[in-house]
C-alpha cells in the first residue's frame, strides 16, 4: 500500500513538475476541505501550471491528491484519491470560471473520470486567492464493472508562484 502511494506521488510530482518547466505563466498550489459523495469530508492539496494560452483563454494542468475520512465506526484511516485534470479558464486573472475533464484513482482498486468546474478569485490582485468548485466522477472498481457516481465540493484558497 505505502509503495503504491509513494508511486502515485512520484507520478503526481514529476507530472507537474513536467507542466511546470513549459508553463507561461507559473506555478499555483490549490489547497482546501470539501465533500465526496455529498457527505464524506475531505483534504485536497494540488499544484497546477498553464501548459498553453488560447486566444481567449488559459489552459492548465493539475495534479492533486485527496484524504477522506468515512464516517463509519469499522474503517481504519482516510482513503487516498488522486487526480489529474486539463482545465480551461478565462484570462482575467482576478476572477475566473475554469472547468474541464478529470481521471484519478482511489487508492485501493477504484478508478474514476469525470469533470471539474468551478469559481477562482485574487484576494486585492495580489499571489493568494480563492477557490469554489464542484465535480462529478464516474468510479469503477478494478474489473471496470458498475460505475457509480461520486458527486462533491471543493473549498479552499490558492498560492500563485
Amino acid at each position: 500500500m505505502k509503495t503504491r502511494l509513494a508511486l502515485a506521488l512520484s507520478f503526481l510530482l514529476a507530472g507537474t513538475a513536467a507542466a511546470q518547466s513549459t508553463a507561461p505563466t507559473g506555478l499555483t498550489l490549490w489547497g482546501g476541505l470539501g465533500t465526496e459523495v455529498f457527505v464524506i469530508p475531505g483534504a485536497t492539496l494540488g499544484l497546477s501550471a498553464t501548459v498553453a494560452q488560447l486566444p481567449r483563454m488559459n489552459v492548465d494542468l493539475r495534479g492533486s491528491a485527496s484524504a477522506y475520512l468515512l464516517p463509519v465506526p469499522d474503517v481504519n484511516g482516510p482513503f487516498t484519491a488522486f487526480n489529474a485534470e486539463l482545465l480551461f479558464s478565462g484570462r482575467n486573472s482576478n476572477f475566473n470560471l475554469y472547468g474541464g475533464p478529470s481521471v484519478g484513482t482511489v487508492l485501493g482498486g477504484l478508478w474514476t473520470v469525470g469533470a471539474t468546474g468551478g469559481l477562482r478569485g485574487q484576494f486585492d490582485g495580489g499571489n493568494l486567492g480563492w477557490f469554489s468548485e464542484a465535480h462529478l466522477r464516474a468510479a469503477f472498481d478494478s474489473a471496470g464493472l458498475f460505475p457509480f457516481p461520486l458527486v462533491g465540493g471543493t473549498f479552499g484558497v490558492t498560492y500563485r508562484f
